[in-house]
Parts: structure tokens; sequence; C-alpha cells
């Protein structure tokens, strides 16, 4: 599990990790109604550990719902025991009451972690359907010696509470320590007349974590445990198990958090589908990303919900702790949207859909997360959503034979299904009597395979639009057709609404069309038609709502990513399963679009840029200059490391690609139009979660320093590698929306005490100025003190073995103990601390 990682060795640093927003004082919101960011419990400052965390909530047969969280208000040496408290709400979750609580009645130890709620939907055993279940983790306070995933019932909608069963045993001690015999995590299913508990499981000597099911035909006797998902991996641990079950598809998923996976750190999101939910060992196992490239992270929570009025028809919602957004499937989980809904999240945010004075809405609920202690404040917090919000109730098929106004109603009908205003002058006002302008069915189409996010990021439809050729595009396999089309006047720079011939033929591996096409002279290798993002919404209403285009569409359509034909023609020939039919096609290609005048220089969205995929082919020229921006091939591929992992199959290494390019005499002290060195761009990238291993980053850092480049060198914003460095995961791409680093869990680990230590070393070595003030005045010190992150925790403390001064003042007059004071009014800044302890250290 993400769990309690070492416990007591965390707290010292606890207030730096990801942690429940500021408590807002606000009243209550309306019953029955929806709303963000209620608080519902602050518990006592002074509790141990995190205070509370892990909420789940339940709607019972009168309608009221019950929430409860693990609660720890003792410490250790007290002899007060943990409980599970019960609040009810009769108003659709606005406002709460005390209620009831479940306490150990067997062990003498309390009820401390993992709650989880569910009422029988048969009879098992001698309880009959409607009962309401808790079970949780009870486990000594100091946390040493046995553990049990304890289960209660009660028979008055939760009113009372009586103990049924022990569900498992563990010898423990309850730390996450590989070889402790712990176990973590209840969830409740129902299958073939059974009551089923998934759990986390660290009993088995071969794996540091496991998920495993045990059942019972009466609440009261429970079977052996098996293996749910077990890697090979010893040292992988999967965690958090929520099953829902698809009756689109009449299978059961699986999510899970993926801690350790072999495919870098953190723990992301995964899940598994299977027919029978005692199969997901053998099933295929899903990494949950999303049509963007987002893989969320963290003790995912996953429900299936029902469109009304359909039987069958629904959507995936899951929720993670690393994202404040959902995650939504409408198509069996094959592919993934986010969907805001500006709701706090959690350590496994708990989602429930339920009945809110006759309209289902979804209810969210989190007690923040764990690590959260000191001046770092969990409090229970949730919100109500309703379910169109976010478009989750969709589900509209573009038809391929509509055409004119047909289409027009159908996406006029959209509109109003789902809430979205379309831009400006898009639909026709009277949509039943008059055909779409050209423009406004090209941007409808576009906003509606956006919204859908078909996997594609588009949608094949036929159109009426004037003058437009569609048959080549549409013929891309076929080379005789295609030659036969040509020759009956059709254009060979068709599209469709998914791609451009050329494009689509590049995709396709298929060489001798790519050639026929280019042979015609009329296709530019290097247009780059100026289209909207088709993956984001928000930005193509941006585009359309603030301009009056009314030229014609450009005739070669750009895909989704925004790469040039001679991209296309190095990555995406797939097709051929053979490996050097593959790379014949590629070469093929290429060399026929650099026949046809392409640019090798190119740069596409994410700064990838031609050079660095033709360098992989021997013998070609490979010359050292700037593209048209300005940017040099060794710029490019440091910038590539950053701003980009491949989606794609593609030629050599990142790391490879530098060394090529340094090894055929690139010059490693050119600057960028910004004045950015190579180094600055390592700098940017390090450490990369998502692509280049850390060794080979300090070995870069190390080549590139030996090329004589200077350590202290700014860029035109007055900012030097090291600052860069030190600043690494600030950025958004490496926040949450809260602004803490996507795993913070990770931030703990110890190597990366090291890493910072020997990075430093190697700038040190080679002549980097320490204590050097940057334009605005700020010292490193002053920049790691304005963060809140573990790993800049861990910077502060290596700075300070530096014997650098807290007490420099920057152009503001700042110290960076005022700037660490800054970031908490409420004056309990760990970093500060720290600072003014280091300060009174010096002072004697």
């Amino acid at each position: 599990m993400f769990a309690y990682l070492t416990l007591l060795s965390v707290l010292a640093v606890s207030a730096l990790c990801q942690a429940t927003p500021a408590i807002e004082k606000r009243s209550s919101p309306a019953p029955y109604s929806n709303f963000t960011h209620n608080p519902v419990y602050y518990p006592l400052k002074q509790a141990p550990l995190w205070r509370v965390c892990y909420a789940r909530a339940i709607q019972v047969q009168d309608g009221s719902l019950l929430l409860t969280w693990e609660d720890y208000p003792y410490g250790e040496n007290s002899s007060n025991l943990d409980t599970f408290k019960i609040l009810r709400s009769v108003d659709g979750g606005a406002s709460w009451s005390n209620f009831s609580h479940v306490a150990d009645t067997q062990n003498g130890w309390g009820m401390r972690f993992q709650p989880d709620m569910y009422i029988l939907k048969n009879n098992i055993g001698k309880y009959p359907a409607g009962t309401l279940l808790i079970a949780g983790v009870s486990t000594p306070l100091s946390l040493t010696g046995g553990v049990y995933i304890d289960l209660y019932t009660s028979s008055d909608m939760g009113k009372s509470w009586k103990f049924a069963s022990h569900v498992a045993y563990g010898a423990g001690p309850e730390t996450v320590t590989t070889g402790d015999k712990s176990i973590w995590e209840p969830f409740f299913l129902e299958y073939n007349g059974k009551l089923m508990v998934y759990f986390s499981d660290q009993r088995d000597p071969a794996h540091s974590q496991k998920l495993s099911l045990t059942s019972t035909t009466d609440l009261l006797t429970w079977s052996a445990s098996t293996d749910v998902v077990a890697y090979s991996n010893a040292n992988a641990r999967p965690g958090m198990a929520v099953i829902s079950y698809l009756p689109t598809i009449g299978q059961y998923m699986l999510s899970y958090e993926y801690c350790n996976p072999p495919s870098g750190s953190g723990c992301p999101a995964h899940y598994r589908l299977a027919s029978n939910p005692t199969e997901f060992l053998t099933a295929t196992d899903h990494t949950l990303t999303t049509t963007s490239g987002h893989t969320p992270g963290g003790s995912p929570y996953s429900v299936w919900y029902q469109y009304p009025g359909s039987t069958t028809d629904g959507a995936v919602i899951l929720s993670t702790n690393s994202d404040t957004d959902l995650f939504v499937s409408r198509d069996n989980a094959s592919t993934w949207t986010m969907v805001n809904v500006n709701q706090y999240t959690g350590q496994s945010r708990h989602l429930l859909l339920f009945n809110d004075n006759g309209e289902e809405r979804l209810h969210l609920a989190t007690a923040g997360f764990y690590g959260c202690s000191g001046s770092c404040y969990n409090y229970v917090s949730n919100g109500v959503t309703a379910l169109e919000k976010g478009n989750l109730k969709v589900k509209v098929v573009i038809s391929e034979d509509l055409v004119g106004p047909t289409q027009a109603m159908q996406l006029h009908d959209l509109q109003k299904q789902t809430k979205v205003i379309w831009p400006k002058g898009v639909l026709a006002p009277d949509p039943s009597s008059k055909t779409l302008s050209e423009r406004g069915q090209l941007k409808n189409l576009m906003l509606v395979s956006a919204l859908l996010r078909k996997p594609s990021n588009c949608m094949r439809v036929t159109m009426d639009l004037k003058e437009k050729d569609w048959e080549i595009a549409r013929a891309v396999k076929n080379p005789d057709r295609v030659r036969e089309l040509l020759s009956q006047g059709h254009k060979p720079d068709a599209f469709d609404l998914c791609e451009a011939a050329l494009h689509g033929a590049q995709c396709a591996g298929a060489v001798e069309i790519v050639e026929i096409l280019l042979a015609t002279g009329v296709i530019d290798p290097n247009t780059r038609p100026d289209y909207a993002d088709l993956t984001n919404v928000a930005e193509v209403e941006k585009d359309w709502a603030s301009s009056d285009k009314s030229s014609s569409p450009p005739e070669i359509y750009k895909d989704p990513d925004e790469w040039y034909p001679l991209h296309l023609a190095l990555t995406c020939s797939h097709y051929p399963t053979d490996r050097q039919v593959q790379k014949r096609n590629m070469t093929q290609m290429a060399t026929a679009l650099l026949q046809h005048g392409a640019d090798p220089y190119a740069i596409f969205r994410q700064t990838v840029r031609i050079y660095n995929y033709w360098l992989r082919f021997p013998g070609e020229p490979q010359d050292d200059k700037p593209d048209k921006g300005g940017v040099y091939p060794l710029i490019a591929a440091l910038s590539r490391i950053r701003a980009y992992w491949s989606k794609t199959e593609h030629l050599g290494t990142l790391e490879s690609a530098i060394d090529d390019l340094l090894a055929a005499g690139a010059d490693p002290m050119v600057r960028d139009p910004r004045g950015n060195t190579a180094l600055h761009y390592l700098a940017l990238s390090w450490p990369d979660d998502f692509s280049v291993r850390v060794d080979e980053q300090r070995r870069l850092c190390r080549l590139l320093l030996d090329r004589g480049i200077d350590p202290n060198a700014r860029n035109l914003d007055g900012q030097s590698a090291l600052k860069l460095y030190f600043t690494a995961f600030e950025t958004s791409r490496y926040q949450n929306r809260q602004g803490y680093s996507w795993n913070v869990w990770q931030d703990m680990d110890e190597p990366y005490a090291k890493i910072n230590e020997e990075v430093l070393e190697i700038f040190e070595k080679a002549g980097a100025n320490l204590t050097a003030q940057d334009s605005e005045g700020q010292t490193l010190l002053h920049i790691v003190a304005g963060k809140r992150t573990l790993r800049m925790y861990d910077r502060l403390l290596l700075l300070l073995s530096k014997d650098l001064d807290p007490m420099v003042r920057n152009a503001k007059g700042e110290t960076a103990i005022d700037v660490a004071m800054s970031l908490e009014p409420s004056g309990e800044s760990f970093f500060a601390t720290v600072l003014k302890d280091h300060v009174e250290g010096l002072n004697g």
C-alpha cells in the first residue's frame, strides 16, 4: 500500500508532504445540493500521526449517509483505544452529526486503519440482506505485535455494532517494511453466494506485498487466502484493491496501485478485467493512461455509473490521490479522460453514487494524506457533484452517413446534452432548416472529437464540404486505387478529419503511396496547418471564440501530435511486424521526403527534432547548425529529455543521441535564443521519472562540464544551471494541483539525498559558485526555502551543510527564513524552523 511508510521516522518531515488544503471557514451548503470543499470534522491538533485519514461513506436504507475514517486522537502511551467514528447526514451530506462508533471488543488494541463499509445484497449465513458491515485493521497503538482485519455488523443501519469474525491475521508489526507480516485495506464484494474480502498482504516472504482474497459463506469463518495480484518482482507492492462490475461487457474491473513498478518509481494506477472476480491473477495488466498521456498514481478508487434509463450503458469513474480531477472511461476502460469536479483529493478518496433526494449524484469523501502531521493538518471533508458535470452522461455517436440538416440537428442535440457552450456562430440558428457552413461543420466535429476522446483524437465522418475530395485519403493502403483516383483528377492533398492522405500512408507503412503522392509535386512536405490541439477542448473553444476565420481550412490536416510528415516517416511505420521492414520503410519514406524538400531541422510540439532521428542513419549529413528558430541539435536533443517521453517507437535512446551529436562534432558551448546552455536543459530534466535514468544524467552532467561549459553561466533570465537543478520538480509537470510533487512518497526515498549530494559535488569540482545570487538577489537557500516538498527539505539540509548563510537578503530585503515564513501565515513553517535552528547553532 501507499501506507504508513516507516511511520515515526517520517514525522520529522511530515509537514512537508502532500496535505489537505487550508481549512475553509464557511457555512454549511444547502441540503440536497451540489457543493465542494465542505469541512466535516476537525481532529485535535495535538493528535498523533496524521490525525485522520482514509474516509469512507455509504447510504443506508432510510436514505441517510454514514461517514467514517481512520481517527487516532490518542498517543502510543494512552490507555484509550482508537475507534471508527460514525457520523450521519440526513440532508445529502450537507451537514453531519455524531451517530455511533465501532470499538474493538476482541483484541484490546482498538480499530486503527482503513475502514470499509458495505450493505449485504443477499442473505449470507444468519445475516439477512440489508445488514450493514464494516471491516478494518485492528492493531496495537505501537504497531508492534499482531494485526487483524476484523468484521463488525449492524442490523439497525449503523446505530449499534457487533463483532462477527476475524477476517485475516498477520503476525505484524504493522509497517510497510518488507518482511513484516502486515495486512491492510479490506474491500468487500459479493459473488456466487459468498462474501469476499480483498486486501493488501505482506505475509508472503516471496513478496514485499501482494493482493489477496478470502471468502465466507456465513461471515463467521473464512477461507484460506488466495493470490489476486502477485508480481514476479519481489519488491513490487500492488495495493488498495477496488472492484467494479461492468455490465456492458460482463466483466469485473480490479483497480489498484502498483508501487515499485519495473518501469520506474512511484505508484501508478493499474487495472485488470476478468469475467470472474476470482481470476484477476492471470488477467491482462493495464496501466491507466489518459488520452492526453497522463498516468495518475496512488490509491485508485473506482465505481461503475449506470446511465439513467439504460440497462447496460455507463461509465467507469475513478479517483486517485495524485489528481483532484476524476478519470472517466465511457468505453469499458479502453480509454480514459480527466474530468475536473473541483473537489479535494486525498488518500484513497472515496466515491459513492447515491440517491440525493430523488437525483443520482456522486459523493466524494476525503480525510487528507498519509504523512501529513505537524503544521500539515488533515481534516475530513466532502463534496457532492451532479453527474452531468464533466459530461459523464454523454453517449453520442456521429453517424458516418449523416450530412446536412440531419447532422446539424445531431450536433445541436449534443450541445443540449452536454451543456457545453459552443463557440459563437458554430451552430446555425435553426439547425432543422439549414446546413452548417463548411467552417461550422469542421469546428463542431473537431469539438465533438475532443469531447468524446476517441482513441485517435479524431473522427472519420462523411460531410458535405464544398470542393473537398475525400477519396484518396480513404485509399491509403491501395496503390492501384490511388493511381486510378489521381488519373481521374482527384486531389493528392485530400484529407479527412483524422489525417491527411500523406500522413495516413506514412502511419500505415505504405511507402509506395508516399512516393506516389510526393511525385505529384502538389504536396508540401513541410506543411504545418494551423489547427488547435484536438486533445484540449478549452483551447479549441478559445481559439474559435476569439477569432472570425472565414478562409478555407488548410489543405493538409496535421495529426493531433503536430508532427511533420518527416517525423511520421521516421517513427510511425508500425504496421509491418518485421523490424527490418520497418527500418527500410522509414528510410525510404524519409529519403523521399528529403528529396522533395523536407526540412531536416524541423521541430514539432514536443521539440523533438527530425535531425535527432536522422542521426541514427549512418552516412547522412550531420551539420551542426541551428534550425530556423535558432536551436542547435544538441540543445534540441537535451530539450527532448525534459519535454518528451516516447509514446511511439523511435530509434535509439535519448542518451545515445546526445553522445552521437557530441561525437559528430556538435559544439557543447552553443546556447538557445534564451541564453540556455546544454547544462541548463540537463538541469531542467533532473531527475526525470518519465525518461532518462538518473545515472545517465549525472554522466552527461560530468561530460558537459568536462567539455568546458561554464557551471556559472546564466541565461537571459539570470538563472544558472545549478539554480534550475535546485528548483526541479517545482514546475507544473511535476506538481499536483495543490502545489506538491506528484509522488511525495518517492520524495522520501533515501537515494535522492545521495543524488543531490553527488550533483552538488560535480558542480563544485567544476567551479560552481554556491553562494551566487541571481538577478533578483536570490541565493540557492532562498529558492529552496520557498518550496515545500520533501525533496526540497533534502536540498535545504544539503545547502546548510555547505555553510550557505540563511541571513543573506535578496533584492526585496528578505532572508531565506522570511521566504519560508511567507508560505505559512500561521508561523509554523517547518523550513523556517530548520533555518532558525541552524542560525542559532552558528551563534552558539
